[in-house]
């Protein structure tokens, strides 16, 4: 008798498909290394130095290894009380809990904050207890509005020299500056979707590109969460803070 058939061999089982690869929030801040931070800025060299303000120094940074893709950085360092506006690089006492308490604020409010193009991004962070604290952000080199409007200015100069500016940039047309509102005013429209107030609008705190023609709102410094109430015009609302803050020459008269 002839021998039964062999059954067809199964087919092999299909293989599950592979799990999905998870990345990491490129809108999220990457907590960095004061060392790396240092030598990137060549020990915060005064050669670095791109501004200097009440909050502290803002610095240009090599590309940093933690944010290949970004290139030049600029690395602002937090003046601690009674270091004179430099951020000096020795550890914290009491007095500096504010200056960290600030950074932190501004860290938490540029997270919660959807990314729009007109609005600097936060890159990273470095809160190490031995150093001041330490943000960093995308380095714009066409310096501050106020920097363009006034560029033959002793400090203008010094800040866009530091910048590659080898002499002061040709004055922006009109079109330009309205651009540069344009920009600013859709920043302002995006944070306050969000219930979020700047608190500090001014030209210095308006960067723009190489090329003059984008602008982004930058120093969440004073920034706060706003609590919505309802106007008395209809499909209006209005929002409210407690106290007031920021830069005298540009506060709201009213």
């Amino acid at each position: 008798a002839a021998a039964p058939a062999a059954a067809p061999a199964a087919a092999p089982a299909a293989l599950p498909p592979p799990p999905p690869v998870v990345s990491p929030s490129t809108n999220a801040p990457l907590e960095l290394t004061y060392n790396e931070l240092s030598a990137s800025t060549s020990n915060f060299a005064e050669s670095a130095l791109v501004g200097v303000g009440g909050f502290g120094s803002v610095y240009q940074s090599e590309a940093l290894p933690s944010l290949p893709q970004q290139g030049a950085c600029a690395v602002k360092r937090l003046t601690l009380m009674g270091d004179g506006g430099r951020g000096r690089a020795g550890g914290r006492g009491t007095g500096a809990d504010s200056s960290l308490k600030e950074a932190m604020k501004e860290v938490e409010l540029l997270g919660r904050c959807t990314p729009h193009p007109n609005l600097l991004p936060l890159l990273g962070y470095c809160f190490e207890p031995a150093h001041a604290p330490c943000l960093v952000f995308p380095l714009c080199l066409g310096g501050t509005l106020e920097d363009r409007l006034m560029p033959h200015s002793a400090a203008a100069r010094t800040r866009l020299l530091a910048l590659g500016w080898a002499a002061p940039p040709a004055p922006l047309a009109w079109r330009v500056r309205l651009a540069v509102l344009r920009d600013a005013a859709r920043a302002l429209a995006h944070l306050h979707g969000q219930h979020l107030l700047h608190g500090d609008v001014k030209p210095s705190n308006i960067l723009l590109d190489a090329a003059g023609s984008s602008a982004r709102l930058a120093d969440f410094g004073l920034a706060r969460v706003a609590k919505r109430q309802e106007s008395a015009v209809p499909s209006a609302s209005t929002m409210s803070v407690s106290g007031v803050k920021g830069s005298a020459a540009f506060l709201d008269p009213i």
